[in-house]
């Protein structure tokens, strides 16, 4: 799995790579079907502007290519790991459902 990232209004720290690998890059256990060299990850975080007015708020956007489909996942919270953690849900519900349907 080959996991892209790029930040929005903001820079990409270390640690931000970090919780990204870590809980992106763990949806790897439930693609073990398929080749990991043919799976690509772009994930897109940030800010959707520098100047809100209700705060800090983020974003993380998540493609997932698989071999013939794209899954896609967008979150907003208030504090980034939180954003990260939502998309990751969404995207384990999409690809269990992609892969009943794959059995089908």
């Amino acid at each position: 799995m080959k996991i892209q990232i790029t930040g929005k209004n903001m820079g990409i720290t270390p640690n931000i790579r970090r919780i990204i690998d870590e809980k992106i890059g763990g949806l790897s256990k439930f693609l073990g079907n398929f080749d990991s060299d043919l799976i690509i990850v772009d994930v897109e975080v940030g800010r959707p502007s520098r100047h809100h007015r209700s705060g800090d708020i983020f974003y993380a956007e998540v493609n997932l290519s698989l071999p013939g489909n794209m899954l896609r996942a967008q979150a907003e919270r208030d504090d980034l790991t939180k954003a990260i953690v939502k998309v990751r849900s969404e995207l384990k519900i999409q690809i269990e459902k992609y892969k009943g349907q794959l059995k089908k």
